[in-house]
């Protein structure tokens, strides 16, 4: 598993960039509005297949914890119910599945490939727990955490959480093994049967989060394993999530960017797209270059003024 993180780490960066600039042409001439509709179609799912692929390296990543959070305002019961019918197909036949999130759940603020990434090893982890079937509940709700229970649980925090539940009646846990679950490599599965990073996974997506996870089981009794994700904050909110949405509603207004970027391809694209929209962009290919270009430019470039310093 660590040889296919330092791959994947290793190709995300220029994979990505390709990734981006197709995708980035296809939404382009999609906005345009000036096709019909067989080549609209077509352009709809190269955009689709480059989102794919960039989902497939992000899960690699995940799945080895060398990537980069995407964190955005994310619902959990919309989530959870578009995981719903893959997670079935997973799990199995005999296994019921179901989807229990109380209403008007906050958003979260999550990555959503690492949120499905949690679902889906919980899943199966607790399918494995489960050989003759039987009920797999994953709910959602709000918690609300006080002092008391920090005492209790040392990773717990203090604050408002969603709280995600993923409960079966299988097999259960001592607790001898208990501890020992969300170790690298540890599991309770025969050979070929399990790596042992699913939990370990699950664990590590979970903290980077700054969120952390319980877990209550017996033998013989199945096993509860309870999620803490904090809530979106309120700048987060304003986040746009579609990008359509983000190239309709910017509007340069000969507003000057000053865009660094090394690779050409998409250092052009990105050109290309701020220019449709109203902005004067001075572009540069490394940092040597912009720190050039930088005087020429800067009484037309905006820049956040620095931190004031601390005495």
């Amino acid at each position: 598993m660590e040889v296919v993180g330092q791959i994947a780490a290793g190709v995300a960066h220029d994979f990505n960039n390709i990734l981006t600039v197709i995708q980035g042409h296809a939404e382009v001439q999609l906005n345009t509005g000036q096709w019909d509709e067989s080549l609209t179609e077509s352009l709809r799912e190269i955009s689709s297949a480059a989102t794919r692929a960039a989902s497939l390296t992000r899960q690699l990543l995940a799945f080895s914890r060398k990537q980069m959070l995407q964190r955005r305002p994310l619902d959990v019961s919309e989530a959870l119910n578009s995981l719903s019918k893959m997670l079935q197909r997973i799990i199995g036949e005999h296994i019921s599945l179901r989807i229990q999130c109380a209403g008007n759940l906050p958003l979260v603020f999550a990555d959503a490939i690492n949120f499905e990434q949690i679902i889906i090893n919980l899943a199966v982890n607790a399918r494995d727990a489960m050989p003759r079937g039987g009920p797999l509940t994953i709910a959602a709700h709000l918690a609300v955490i006080d002092a008391k229970y920090t005492e209790r649980v040392p990773e717990a925090m203090v604050g408002t959480f969603v709280q995600l539940s993923v409960t079966d009646v299988g097999s259960g846990m001592d607790e001898t093994v208990r501890n020992k679950i969300f170790e690298p490599f540890f599991t309770t599965k025969g050979v070929g049967r399990g790596t042992g990073m699913g939990l370990a996974t699950v664990y590590g997506i979970v903290k980077q989060h700054q969120g952390w996870i319980e877990v209550e089981s017996k033998p013989g009794a199945g096993s509860v394993f309870k999620v803490f994700l904090p809530l979106a904050e309120q700048e987060a909110l304003q986040v746009l999530e579609s990008k359509t949405g983000l190239i309709r509603a910017a509007d340069g207004h000969s507003r000057t960017i000053f865009l660094v970027e090394d690779e050409t391809p998409l250092r052009e694209m990105v050109s290309k797209i701020l220019k449709r929209l109203g902005y004067h962009v001075v572009s540069a290919g490394n940092g040597p270059e912009a720190l050039a270009l930088w005087p020429q430019h800067r009484e037309f470039c905006w820049c956040r003024p620095p931190p004031p310093q601390i005495t």
